[in-house]
């Protein structure tokens, strides 16, 4: 009996400006398919880029495997000093830890996978322009996609091996569990 896996790769992660001007993020993607999702945003802070980039992950998610709306999965950023620049010779990356929360509408899953830590890396030209004192937004949404991109990677991989669990047979364990 053969796995399936599945991969999902962002070919590209830009912030634009749609044709009445307002802000825009353009993700460009490959994984069962290939798309693109256009997000608009209300700003550029961090916390703006990471509301948008949570809404393409969900989309992209949605497009790659139509699922019910009781399938969910959100991103936090647990602490903001984790996203940080990481310095090897001669590179430079980005990195963007985030925990993913699933939500599943198959009670064992449920239980299973409730939560994850995903980790997104970026590498950067040697040297970098700063906007203020912090990385552009590109980069920002850049990294944050990669790190949402490996949460979704791994929700995917579970929608294809959802045929492979034994649910019956978990549930009478719950059943037993529970003294019923």
């Amino acid at each position: 009996m053969s796995v399936q896996s599945y991969n999902l790769s962002i070919t590209s992660a830009k912030i634009g400006t749609a044709a009445d001007g307002a802000r825009e993020l353009r993700v460009r993607y490959t994984g069962n398919g290939s798309g693109e999702v256009v997000q608009p945003l209300d700003a550029i802070d961090f916390d703006a880029l990471l509301a948008g980039c949570e809404q393409v992950a969900r989309r992209i998610f949605q497009q790659e495997f139509r699922l019910n709306s009781a399938v969910e999965l959100s991103f936090a950023l647990e602490d903001r000093n984790e996203l940080k620049l990481w310095h090897t010779k001669p590179g430079l990356f980005i990195k963007c830890p985030l925990t993913m929360h699933m939500e599943w509408s198959c009670p064992h899953l449920s239980q299973a996978y409730k939560t994850m830590t995903t980790l997104g890396v970026v590498e950067l030209p040697s040297e970098v322009a700063l906007d203020g004192n912090a990385i552009g937004a590109d980069e920002t949404v850049k990294v944050i996609m990669d790190s949402m991109a490996g949460g979704v990677e791994f929700m995917g991989g579970v929608m294809l091996m959802r045929n492979l669990i034994d649910h019956d047979s978990e549930a009478g364990r719950m059943r037993a569990a529970a003294g019923g």
